[in-house]
């Protein structure tokens, strides 16, 4: 298995990548790109195995080191990969973030986007639908819409905010002009 232009999958930073040819793996060793602790797989491999110990990356003149193998992993999919994926979760922890349960109950994401809307129109129904929408989403468990919602009802607030600061304003306004209109 000597071919230079054997297809093989390698492991580098927790991302699985390929295919690329065997001068296309040299290359990538001497420029540092990847380390001969790194894993590879190609056709033909019962599993994953470290560079170092493949004759096709060894060096004539240098001593052979004997073949460390992961068995943990797993060859990839007989269909050609061209973007990077991630190892099985058994080859190391998830990116930090990385999102590893799906949405479990029913969407609230309508309603959310309802509450946002009316938030503007109709602030009272706008606050009422929002706070709703981030109820139900609480209890439900799926949190699809959940910052719409929230800006539905921080919106409405706002908007309850502004209308009592005017409403305040003019009172006082009004109490003014009654007052200097009677003091004359």
């Amino acid at each position: 298995m000597n071919d230079p232009s054997a297809q093989w999958y390698f492991g580098s930073g927790g991302q699985q990548h390929g295919p690329v040819t065997t001068d296309a793996i040299k290359q990538m060793l001497r420029e540092g790109k990847i380390s001969t602790a790194d894993l590879v797989w190609s056709e033909g491999m019962s599993d994953w195995r470290v560079i170092v110990g493949l004759p096709e990356f060894t060096n004539p003149s240098s001593p052979a080191v004997p073949a460390l193998t992961a068995p943990a992993l797993t060859p990839p999919p007989a269909i050609p990969q061209y973007a990077a994926q991630p190892y099985p979760a058994q080859y190391g922890a998830q990116p930090l973030g990385y999102r590893t349960t799906a949405f479990t109950g029913e969407s609230y994401n309508g309603l959310a986007i309802a509450g946002f809307v009316l938030s503007f129109l109709m602030p009272l129904v706008g606050l009422i639908i929002s706070i709703v929408a981030l109820s139900s989403m609480k209890k439900s468990g799926n949190l699809e819409g959940h910052g719409l919602a929230k800006a539905g009802l921080i919106i409405s607030i706002s908007w309850f905010v502004l209308g009592f600061l005017f409403f305040c304003l003019w009172s006082t306004l009004a109490v003014g002009l009654i007052s200097a209109s009677h003091g004359h």
